[in-house]
């Protein structure tokens, strides 16, 4: 009896050609390991044929250099780049046809998207000025414990005091690595913290077992961060929206100019 090996999912139709998407096309990752959704690969399809109106699809010699330069990267033979296309359930010339659209969406996506994505400097500097932030202090400390000697609890108590008031230290404290925390994080009961100094060490807490202390290392005072600290940050809040719309855009008008069969 006949065994059927794959059928057709969807078939594209644009200015540029056809596209077929075949059900292994769905079931199997991309080369990156991601699962793809029938959605996606047509939409991927779209912007391959778009591409090709625009002449912008890359040659079989720029696939092997492209692929010359991914095993490069990655230390890769020949034989060792065709075992990561079999694992991910592709052949050889299936994973350079991957790689060729793959360079080709983004291609693409970059002349009709990520290229019209521009935010003036004066746009980030009214949301700098219109929503400003302050970043809260911070506490570089070291966590120590002196564990009770029996008999010995006053005499302990007097000599970390001591130490906390002249800096000369104990022995037999067992301090821990220097942690940063942040000052909201830092428990009520703790709040002596901020008003220490550098290089200073609080008075003894007694506790379960012996005396814990702190030692302040260093700190970072509440403050207002520049325009150029948050510029990045800034740009990519004001870029996102503007994205989606070019995006949403570009979708629009590729479905509108193409006919899909779906038998899905």
């Amino acid at each position: 009896s006949a065994v059927t090996i794959d059928t057709i999912q969807a078939v594209v139709f644009g200015q540029g050609g056809a596209q077929v998407i075949t059900r292994s096309d769905v079931t199997r990752p991309s080369l990156s390991g991601t699962p793809q959704s029938l959605d996606d690969l047509i939409f991927e399809r779209l912007v391959f044929l778009d591409a090709q109106k625009y002449k912008i699809v890359p040659d079989e010699d720029a696939v092997d250099k492209y692929l010359a330069m991914v095993q490069k990267e990655n230390n890769l033979t020949l034989d060792q780049l065709k075992e990561v296309f079999a694992s991910a359930g592709y052949s050889y010339e299936e994973g350079r046809q991957q790689f060729r659209i793959l360079q080709t969406v983004n291609s693409m996506l970059g002349l009709k998207i990520h290229s019209q994505v521009i935010v003036p400097r004066a746009q980030v500097e009214e949301y700098y000025n219109q929503n400003p932030e302050t970043q809260e202090a911070e506490f570089n400390l070291q966590y120590g414990f002196m564990p009770y000697v029996p008999e010995k609890r006053e005499a302990q108590k007097k000599a970390l005091r001591h130490m906390a008031q002249t800096g000369r230290e104990v022995k037999d404290i067992q301090w821990n690595d220097p942690f940063w925390v942040k000052q909201s994080d830092v428990a009520d009961d703790k709040a002596f913290i901020f008003s220490m100094k550098v290089d200073e060490t609080s008075q003894p807490i007694a506790q379960q077992g012996g005396y814990e202390l702190y030692r302040l290392i260093d700190k970072h005072e509440e403050s207002i961060p520049t325009l150029d600290e948050r510029y990045h940050e800034i740009a990519d809040i004001l870029r996102r929206p503007v994205f989606e719309e070019l995006m949403e855009n570009y979708k629009k008008n590729l479905f509108d100019s193409v006919s899909i069969l779906n038998f899905g």
